[in-house]
């Protein structure tokens, strides 16, 4: 086996068949090795070739505990796909980096060494805060690495930040309680749906569609 093989990212895809000759040829096209390729059906396949990444097409699939038995089958992280393949080289580019964070490959060896060793996080009050202060409004694109790495990134938090996080995800209102279900099971943080009116707290996380729009009147109340 050649070097370029042994180093590129390898993928498991699952998709109906007219939909994985396009999967396929994108992802041989960005260097990636398409270890498994097979129509989407439950149970998932025992053995995914030594895949590092799960990529399924949802596409016209609406039964949301397809997707939970997708997620809990699995041995590698998932990325579920809504709607198709796109035609921009934008969406292309989305989709390989989407991947390449799930198997942890977007960042070189070395870095990922140092991100491993550095101390766990920790609150340092500044000269003179106070408990009462506003507290920071955090938001987290939905470029972040998928559903898996938002759960261990909210695992990996201390329970006692003085701070709000809200999620901006692409995701279908189809998917969304489920998505907020599986955070709010892994996470010493409550995760909810953003309502029509709400009023932010320290230690919330709250997750709102990518189309929405937001606002903040004078008083802290959120509105979309």
């Amino acid at each position: 086996m050649d070097e370029a093989s042994q180093t590129a990212l390898r993928v498991a895809l699952l998709a109906e068949k007219c939909e994985r000759e396009k999967f396929r040829a994108l992802l041989e096209s960005e260097g990636m090795e398409v270890v498994l390729d097979d129509s989407f059906e439950l149970p998932l396949p025992g053995i995914l070739n030594g895949a590092e990444v799960l990529l399924v097409d949802m596409s016209g699939r609406s039964d949301r505990f397809q997707v939970q038995d997708v997620l809990d089958q699995s041995p590698v992280p998932v990325l579920l796909n809504q709607g198709g393949i796109g035609s921009s080289a934008i969406w292309h580019r989305r989709l390989v980096g989407k991947l390449q964070t799930l198997a942890d490959r977007s960042v070189p060896e070395a870095g990922r060494n140092v991100y491993h060793s550095r101390p766990d996080l920790r609150v340092v009050p500044g000269q003179g805060s106070k408990s009462d202060e506003a507290p920071w409004l955090i938001v987290l694109g939905a470029s972040m690495g998928g559903p898996g790495a938002v759960a261990r990134f909210l695992q990996a938090l201390p329970g006692d930040l003085p701070v709000v996080l809200l999620l901006v995800q692409h995701i279908s209102a189809l998917h969304q309680d489920l998505l907020v279900e599986q955070l709010d099971r892994c996470s010493d943080w409550p995760v909810a749906l953003l309502g029509e009116e709400q009023t932010f707290a320290a230690g919330q996380v709250w997750m709102v569609s990518s189309e929405s729009r937001i606002e903040m009147d004078a008083d802290g109340v959120v509105r979309h």
